[in-house]
C-alpha cells in the first residue's frame, strides 16, 4: 500500500485570511483522519513526507498546483492502481 500526502500545510505561509485558514484547517483536518484510518487498517502508521522532499524524490522543480500535479503524474506511473 502507499499513502502519500503532498497538499499539506507543511510549507505554506501563514493564512492571510480567513478563508485561508479554515482551507488550512481542513486540509490538516483530512490528513489526520486518513493518517488515523491507516493506522486502524494497516496497524502502522504511514511516513508523512514533506512537500518538498516529495517533489525531491521524485525530481520535479518548482512549486505550487503543477509541482503537486506533476509528482501525483509520476507516483501514479510508478504504483499500479
Amino acid at each position: 500500500w502507499l499513502v502519500s500526502f503532498d497538499d499539506s500545510t507543511v510549507d505554506r505561509s501563514a493564512p492571510a485570511t480567513a478563508r485561508q485558514g479554515a482551507n488550512q484547517r481542513a486540509i490538516a483536518l483530512l490528513q489526520g483522519l486518513v493518517l488515523g484510518d491507516c493506522k486502524r487498517l494497516f496497524k502502522v502508521a504511514p511516513v508523512l513526507v514533506s512537500p518538498q522532499r516529495s517533489r525531491q524524490m521524485h525530481g520535479v522543480r518548482g512549486r505550487g498546483t503543477d509541482a503537486r500535479r506533476e509528482v501525483y503524474e509520476v507516483a501514479a506511473l510508478r504504483e499500479a492502481d
